[in-house]
């Protein structure tokens, strides 16, 4: 048993009539790749509450408007948190905030960028 055969410029694992080739590997792969990341990004809210870490940001930045349906345009403002010696930043979704305060905000452990802020998380969700 050979563990590559080359017949006809396509490479097969093991000798087969059929043969599976490394395209058809690749794009498995990459499909699986692909399919975890988006499961893994629908379960961001999840995970951020069920493994968040509190810790605290600075507003760094005006991001940009808020626009929603008949309500008028809002600044946001960016922040930043450092966690393993690397940063990460993310919306405040808020217009409350200015260049340099400081927010908490929640952030899974072993994936930082999924992070919001604290106050997302309360009840009566309103920013504080």
């Amino acid at each position: 048993m050979k563990f590559i055969n080359y017949k006809n410029n396509k490479v097969y694992f093991f000798e087969s009539k059929k043969g599976i080739n490394f395209y058809k590997i690749g794009f498995l792969a990459l499909a699986l790749y692909f399919i975890f990341n988006v499961i893994l990004y629908l379960s961001r809210d999840s995970l951020i509450s069920r493994f968040g870490v509190e810790t605290v940001a600075t507003v760094i930045r005006e991001e940009g408007y808020i626009v929603a349906a008949h309500i008028d345009n809002t600044v946001q403002f960016m922040y930043e948190f450092t966690y393993d010696g690397k940063k990460y930043k993310g919306s405040t979704q808020c217009s409350k905030y200015s260049v340099g305060d400081t927010i908490r905000v929640i952030f899974v452990s072993f994936k930082p960028s999924f992070n919001q802020p604290k106050w997302i998380m309360n009840p009566n969700n309103t920013c504080d």
